[in-house]
C-alpha cells in the first residue's frame, strides 16, 4: 500500500485569501457608497417636495393647516353612561 502524505495545502492560499478579504472590502465599500446616494436621494426629493407644497401654498391651493396627517381639533363630549345604548362602551360585571 502506497503512503499518503498528511495534508498539503495549495501553494496559492495567500492567494485565495487575498481574493476573500478584497472582496469583502469591495463588498463594505460598494455599501457605504450606496448609503452616501441613498442618503443623497432623499434629501433631494424632500427639497423637491417642499418646493411643490411652496409652489401649491403659493398659488392658493392648500392651506397651512390641512394635509395628510392634519387633524382638526374637535371637542370631545362624552355621554353619560345612562344615555349609551345597551352594550355600547358600557361593560356590565356579571
Amino acid at each position: 500500500m502506497p503512503h499518503k502524505p498528511g495534508y498539503v495545502p495549495p501553494p496559492s492560499i495567500g492567494h485565495e485569501i487575498g481574493v476573500m478579504f478584497g472582496f469583502i472590502a469591495a463588498m463594505l465599500l460598494s455599501m457605504v457608497l450606496y448609503g452616501v446616494w441613498w442618503q443623497y436621494g432623499n434629501k433631494r426629493s424632500l427639497r423637491k417636495e417642499n418646493e411643490r407644497i411652496a409652489a401649491l401654498r403659493e398659488r392658493g391651493l392648500i392651506g397651512e393647516k390641512s394635509g395628510v396627517g392634519y387633524k382638526e381639533e374637535v371637542p370631545a363630549q362624552a355621554a353619560p353612561a345612562s344615555e349609551l345604548p345597551a352594550g355600547h362602551g358600557v361593560s356590565e360585571v356579571r
